[in-house]
């Protein structure tokens, strides 16, 4: 955690010395402005995220809940209780790690949180991560792709282009217009210049404008359609050649990062990529009013959209790769900015099955200066233990620090802990449930189906990290303690380890029901003459501790 401490420090003075040579580099000209602009917000923005008091646009935050349901569309790949647990949403970890540039790195990093992996899959994803993570400049050339800081390459505007249905033209009709265009421009040539006049040019300019009107009117909506996407992507296309060229441009050491190097096929994605954004600046500019009137005079608009159709028939298949590669790559530069900006560690991934050992874990997404830290131990055991205390102890949030570092385990980023070791887990969270009365399902329903949800995934041979606080609140002690203890035994037979947080102190026989594998633990004040004042450190057994009277008080009634 030292080193850890020591290279989060490294970072946040360089930070600070950019902001200081930015704000001394200020004024000497407009395009080294703008370019030192957009570094001093990139470094401004890190120091927020390293304070703790970073928060999103509304624009960004609009963004990300577009990305999330886009990606969180098919229900049974989500994290069961992603929302509950923090990893979506307002203030969540993906708003914390989502430093992308473009739509489609954001919904890869999305992915990574929130779609189960392999253990392969995580240790490859690490190792790309910790190379990242030692590059001191990554971030910052990330953020200055493009030609604007607030371009986000817009991932549906691709596979929506790259979906439509073939244009053919046949080559005669493209040679027609071809043609049709260049004799219109001869004769307005011509008699500007003096060569000839409007009478007798008028034959072959009526012939030339009335080929050109029924090429263009045959296919005018389909041309429209396509002019209009081509135009939309013309900055999102300068930041994806010029992220593609940066990949292609280093010299990566980890595998994963290798592999994405070759599916690039060298530098031929950059190239190729300049060309179609060449048509694309052609197509959004054509649309100033100075230019509009000299486009439809030569049909320009079709002829852009003809070469971008061969454009895509020869590439559209490769562009595809590219914008995987890039997605991938971005997502995991996200997680190496991330990694060079927090205090944690990267934690051992092991193939024992239900094991998790976290020392001095800390919530991801609390102030690490103000956060405190518990141990964890789980394991095949010890898999599972009662955590009771009453409310506002930090149950809750303990439970959402074990299900959100065990996330970040998983898509290979550092955890918030001095030293780490575990498997790759399927996080399942019954947290805060809501209920769906559109659906017709109440709460407890609701909370019902997400148990089975949780079963179902530990009997289906997942590792299994289950996270239950309060379990069916609504319910009487005792039909309670059955209902928990069933879920508790079955869930630990197949082989799930985790916790369950309560401040109904009958449920704390479930631990002694199952021992030696359960335990009891609990969160309450370190003071005995005022029980509200939690220190949020979980201890060895029951909860002892009654704060009636002090809630009382606290609310003014005595």
């Amino acid at each position: 955690m030292e080193r850890q401490q020591v290279e989060s420090e490294t970072a946040r003075r360089g930070y600070e010395r950019r902001v200081e040579q930015c704000t001394a580099a200020s004024g000497h000209g407009r395009w080294k402005s703008t370019k030192t602009a957009r570094v001093q917000e990139f470094c401004l923005r890190a120091l927020e995220r390293m304070q703790g008091t970073w928060c999103p646009s509304e624009t960004e935050s609009e963004e990300m809940r577009a990305i999330e349901a886009a990606v969180c569309g098919a229900e049974a790949a989500l994290h069961p209780g992603a929302e509950e647990l923090g990893l979506i949403g307002a203030a969540s970890l993906f708003e914390r790690l989502n430093t992308t540039r473009t739509g489609s790195g954001a919904e890869r990093l999305a992915e990574f949180l929130l779609r189960p992996a392999t253990l392969s899959q995580a240790r490859a994803r690490q190792s790309a991560v910790r190379e990242l993570s030692a590059d001191e400049t990554l971030g910052e050339r990330m953020a200055l792709l493009g030609r604007y800081r607030f371009v986000r390459c817009g991932a549906d505007r691709f596979r929506q282009w790259l979906a439509l249905d073939s244009l053919s033209v046949p080559r005669g009709m493209r040679w027609l217009l071809l043609a049709a265009a260049l004799t219109t421009l001869s004769v307005a040539v011509c008699v500007l210049a003096g060569f000839s006049s409007w009478n007798m040019c008028a034959p072959w300019l009526g012939l030339a404008l009335a080929v050109q009107g029924v090429l263009v009117l045959r296919r005018r909506d389909a041309v429209e359609q396509r002019l209009l996407l081509l135009a939309a992507m013309a900055d999102d296309l300068a930041v994806l050649r010029e992220g593609l060229a940066l990949v292609a441009g280093e010299a990566f050491k980890a595998e994963p990062l290798r592999a994405l190097q070759k599916r690039l096929q060298q530098r031929e994605a950059s190239r190729t990529l300049r060309r179609l954004e060449r048509m694309a600046l052609l197509a959004s500019r054509r649309e100033h009013p100075e230019l509009m009137g000299f486009s439809l005079w030569l049909a320009g608009g079709t002829q852009l959209v003809w070469l971008a159709e061969d454009w895509r028939v020869r590439y559209g298949k490769s562009m595809a790769e590219w914008l995987d590669v890039w997605a991938e790559f971005e997502a995991l530069a996200a997680l190496a900015l991330y990694a060079r900006e927090s205090e944690g560690c990267f934690p051992d991934l092991v193939e024992a099955p239900g094991h998790v050992y976290l020392l001095a874990m800390r919530h991801p997404l609390l102030d690490a200066r103000k956060a405190v830290a518990n141990d964890l131990l789980l394991d095949a055991e010890h898999p599972f233990f009662v955590l009771s205390g009453s409310n506002m102890a930090g149950k809750s949030t303990l439970l959402r620090a074990m299900g959100l570092n065990a996330v970040l385990a998983v898509a290979g980023a550092p955890v918030t802990a001095t030293s780490a070791r575990m498997c790759v887990f399927h996080v399942c969270v019954s947290m805060g449930v809501r209920d769906a009365l559109s659906q017709g399902r109440s709460r407890f329903l609701a909370e019902i189906e997400r148990m089975r949800e949780t079963v179902h995934a530990a009997d289906a041979g997942v590792p299994v990290l289950f996270l239950i606080d309060e379990i069916l609140s609504g319910t009487n002690s005792e039909d309670r303690l059955v209902a928990a203890e069933a879920l508790v035994k079955r869930l630990v037979q197949s082989g799930a380890v985790g916790a369950l947080s309560t401040h109904d102190l009958a449920l704390t026989s479930l631990a002694d029901s199952i021992a030696p594998k359960g335990a009891n633990f609990c969160m309450q004040s370190a003071d005995e003459n005022d029980p509200l004042a939690f220190d949020y450190r979980m201890r060895l057994g029951v909860c002892q501790q009654r704060n009636g009277w002090a809630i009382v008080r606290r609310m003014g009634l005595a």
